[in-house]
């Protein structure tokens, strides 16, 4: 999806690295953040239903050669130990 297709409220920055994210929700209705640009190894497909924005990952077959496919901002980000479920400490 592109930036200018997403609500615009939508686009944020992430606390820690300040990088454009949008949060979307996963086929289980989590809450998950993703770049807002397409990356070459997104594996995720954002689509707006409503006024939210979802995800649904696209299998390598079927994303070979797609521009506009993002990634989760976990991958990129520098503190993304600090946010995500596996790195906090219980």
């Amino acid at each position: 999806m592109k930036r200018e297709e997403m609500p615009a409220n939508a686009v944020q920055q992430c606390a820690s690295c300040a990088a454009e994210i949008v949060w979307v929700l996963t086929d289980r209705d989590k809450r998950m953040p993703v770049d807002v640009e397409p990356a070459p190894e997104g594996t995720y497909v954002v689509r707006r239903v409503g006024d939210v924005l979802r995800i649904a990952v696209v299998s390598a077959k079927l994303a070979f050669g797609r521009r506009d496919l993002h990634r989760s901002h976990f991958v990129g980000c520098p503190q993304s130990r600090k946010w995500s479920g596996s790195g906090r400490r219980r």
